[in-house]
């Protein structure tokens, strides 16, 4: 089974609607190392724009996984990430209500 179909509309996707993150459920029958790959694939396209978070049973069975793709296998892990995800979301606010001001003085 080819990945390339799905993996292409999991990152248009996520590219359209400006995700920050892609969410990614790993059974223990998948957490194979054609997973790994895909999901490193995964990581590759949409880096530095959106992280990929994995969850499941399986998501700890995997190795060889890009550093920056979180697992989260806990509650304390998720909401971990959501504040960091919410400090992220915070600071690009106020960037961007910056750069609004900056442009209305020049109009």
């Amino acid at each position: 089974m080819s990945w390339q179909p799905a993996l292409a509309e999991v990152v248009a996707t996520a590219r359209a609607t400006h995700a920050a993150v892609v969410g990614i459920t790993v059974s223990p029958s998948t957490a194979t190392a054609t997973t790994t790959a895909v999901l490193n694939s995964l990581h590759a396209a949409l880096a530095p724009a959106a992280v990929v978070w994995l969850g499941g049973g399986g998501s700890a069975l995997l190795t060889g996984l890009h550093p920056d793709i979180v697992v989260i296998n806990d509650l304390t892990t998720l909401e971990e990430q959501l504040d960091r995800l919410d400090g992220a979301a915070a600071l690009y606010a106020a960037a961007r209500r910056g750069r609004e001001r900056v442009g209305r003085r020049r109009s």
